[in-house]
C-alpha cells in the first residue's frame, strides 16, 4: 500500500483497511486508507505447525507485518510454534504474528525468538513504528499462549495492541530498545494508539521483560485483570 512520506507520525500506522469499516483510531479522514484487495477467510485453521525462518525485508507498510504469520478475519492458529522469524522493515508490525480480524484467534501457541528491527540504509525507519517482536494485534483473540525471548528495535519486545481479547497467556523475557524519558519502555507490551482501546487483558503473567514492562500511550491506561507482573 502506497503512503505519503509526509504522514510519518506514530498514529498514522493505525488506519482503516476495509472499505466502509467503522473502526478508526484517528478522526482525521485523510488518514483513513481502505484496502480494496482485502479478503476475509471463512474459518481457515492451522493446527500443530512449526512456523520458522519467515523473512520480511524493507517492506515499507503502514498496516501489516507478520514475517511468520499474517492473520485476518476467519483465520485460526492453534497449537503452533512460531519461532525465529525476522522482520527488518520501516513501520513493521509483529515479526512473529500480525493479527487483524475480529474473528481471528490464536490458541495454545508458543511464539519465541522473533525479531523486529530496522530496514536497510535509505529506507525510512521510525523506531516508534517498529512494534512487537512477537505479536501485533490490531484486532482478534489470543489465549493459552506463551510469548518469550522476542526482540523489537522499537517498542513492544513482546506484544503491540490496538483492540482485542488477550487472556491466560505468559509474556516473559522479551526485549525492546525504545527509550522514552531515559527509560526503556514497553519490554512486554505497548499500546499502539492514544485512543481508549477496546482491549480486554486478563489472567496474564508478565515477567522478566526489559525496562518498563507496559508502554502506555497518552492518557490511555491498560486495565489488567488478575495479572502477575
Amino acid at each position: 500500500q502506497a503512503i505519503s512520506s509526509s504522514l510519518t507520525d506514530d498514529n498514522f500506522a493505525h488506519c482503516e483497511r476495509v472499505i466502509l469499516d467503522t473502526r478508526t483510531s484517528n478522526n482525521n479522514a485523510s488518514r483513513r486508507i481502505a484496502d480494496i484487495d482485502y479478503v476475509g477467510y471463512n474459518d481457515v485453521v492451522w493446527d500443530g505447525f512449526t512456523i520458522r525462518h519467515g523473512f520480511l525485508s524493507d517492506v515499507h507498510s503502514a498496516h501489516g507485518g507478520g514475517a511468520g504469520v499474517s492473520m485476518y478475519e476467519g483465520s485460526h492458529l492453534r497449537n503452533c510454534i512460531v519461532i525465529n522469524n525476522f522482520s527488518g522493515s520501516g513501520r513493521t508490525k509483529g515479526a512473529g504474528i500480525f493479527c487483524d480480524g475480529s474473528t481471528a484467534t490464536i490458541e495454545g501457541c508458543f511464539v519465541l525468538n522473533n525479531t523486529a528491527t530496522r530496514g536497510a540504509v535509505g529506507i525510512v525507519s521510525n523506531d516508534n513504528q517498529i512494534f512487537a517482536g512477537a505479536l501485533f494485534m490490531y484486532e482478534g483473540t489470543c489465549f493459552n499462549s506463551l510469548f518469550a525471548n522476542n526482540f523489537s528495535q522499537g517498542s513492544a519486545g513482546g506484544l503491540g495492541f490496538c483492540v482485542g481479547k488477550f487472556y491466560n497467556n505468559t509474556i516473559a523475557y522479551n526485549t525492546c530498545r525504545l527509550e522514552e524519558g531515559g527509560v526503556i519502555n514497553g519490554g512486554a507490551i505497548s499500546l499502539a494508539t492514544e485512543s481508549n482501546p477496546n482491549l480486554f487483558v486478563a489472567n496474564t503473567i508478565i515477567y522478566g521483560n526489559t525496562g518498563r514492562a507496559i508502554r502506555q500511550r497518552g492518557q490511555t491506561d491498560l486495565n489488567l485483570i488478575n495479572p502477575f507482573i
